[in-house]
């Protein structure tokens, strides 16, 4: 497999649909070229998904959901600060697994949301985009992201919501949604 020689950064933000699943076509991509992939969910607390599902049973692979699920501005102190910490155990695993250079292919999904939150220190991420060992890709998704890590980043892509289904009443959708 012709592998790059420096690490590459790849961000999907937005707040469109898309950013996840952009992400895991790139680990199909990568697993059908013969690659290593792991990706490690940063939000995301069902193991149930199609994804976790499909993923975890794909040889090359490995998937991590790491989460605490979905997060309201509601949250108590107590609930807020397991989120904080969930997040940073899998900042570690991240880093583990990047350091590793073991994958050619790495998903940090929604980790731009747990900077967002105040979960992970933006700090961290530029770091870790920093220091990625030859060949091996970071993507990393969220909503948002701090010029800092746009800035590190080699490709960015914007996901826009034009209109989405659960305007309209549909709630999320088997094998689409999850």
């Amino acid at each position: 497999m012709n592998r790059s020689a420096k690490g590459i950064c790849i961000i999907y933000i937005g707040n469109g649909k898309g950013k996840t699943t952009a992400a895991l076509g790139l680990a199909c991509r990568c697993i059908g070229q013969g690659g290593s992939v792991c990706i490690c969910q940063f939000l995301k607390s069902d193991k149930t998904t199609g994804e976790a599902k499909f993923f975890s049973d794909m040889p090359s692979s490995e998937i991590h959901v790491l989460g605490r699920g979905f997060v309201t501005d509601s949250l108590s102190q107590k609930e807020r600060e397991k989120h904080c910490q969930a997040a940073c155990d899998a900042v570690k695993l991240l880093e583990e697994k990047l350091l590793s250079a073991r994958y050619r292919l790495v998903i940090a999904d929604e980790l731009l949301d747990a900077v967002a939150l105040g979960f992970v220190d933006v700090d961290t991420v530029v770091r870790l985009q920093s220091n990625l060992s030859p060949g091996t890709t970071l993507v990393i998704t969220g909503r948002t992201a701090t010029q800092s890590i746009l800035d590190q980043a080699d490709t960015v892509t914007e996901m826009k919501e034009v209109k989405h289904h659960y305007q309209k009443g549909i709630k999320a959708v088997r094998g689409i949604e999850y």
